[in-house]
């Protein structure tokens, strides 16, 4: 029941992304919700189930916005590996600790994708325009944060089987 919410609320974030996001942002510019989310599933999960579910929604949005399928389930995995990784060290219940790791996993997820992007596809995109954009996204995904994050803590702390915590690994 868990991964089919998980899955339902993927593409949920996913079609407001591509519908709703592009008449209020422009494209540079908008926040990747679906990061978001993965952050805080990774968050309190931890590194092995938060990198699975980073690869399955990376997949989701390659399959439904990706130039190439793995290059958006790649960098969201990563991302969400570090991110539960980094959750030992950050007290999960205040939202300072999540907000820091969403700033700084927000460079990082958009430096990988520059550096992928660059080495597989042999697009020569400069350094200013990645980095340009790169102040009002971080901000966009701090902002969601602070309308992903509480409802995911409060799923997590009840003990329900709102998150997918039978992923055996």
């Amino acid at each position: 029941m868990a991964v089919v919410l998980f899955f339902l609320l993927c593409a949920g974030i996913l079609v407001l992304q591509g519908s709703l996001f592009p008449l209020l942002w422009p494209s540079a510019y908008q926040p990747d919700p679906l990061l978001v989310l993965i952050i805080s599933l990774s968050i309190l999960l931890g590194e092995k189930r938060g990198s699975l579910l980073g690869l399955a929604a990376g997949f989701l949005q390659d399959i439904l916005f990706g130039p190439a399928l793995g290059l958006f389930a790649l960098s969201k995995a990563a991302t969400a590996y570090l991110a539960g990784f980094a959750s030992r060290e950050i007290y999960k219940d205040h939202i300072v600790g999540p907000l820091i790791l969403t700033f700084i996993l927000t460079v990082l997820h958009e430096f990988f994708l520059f550096f992928l992007i660059n080495i597989f596809f042999y697009v020569s995109a400069s350094w200013e325009t990645f980095s340009s954009p790169l102040l009002m996204k971080t901000l966009g995904n701090a902002a969601f944060l602070f309308l992903i994050y509480p409802p995911v803590y409060n799923a997590g702390r009840r003990g329900s089987t709102a998150l997918p915590r039978d992923i055996r690994l």
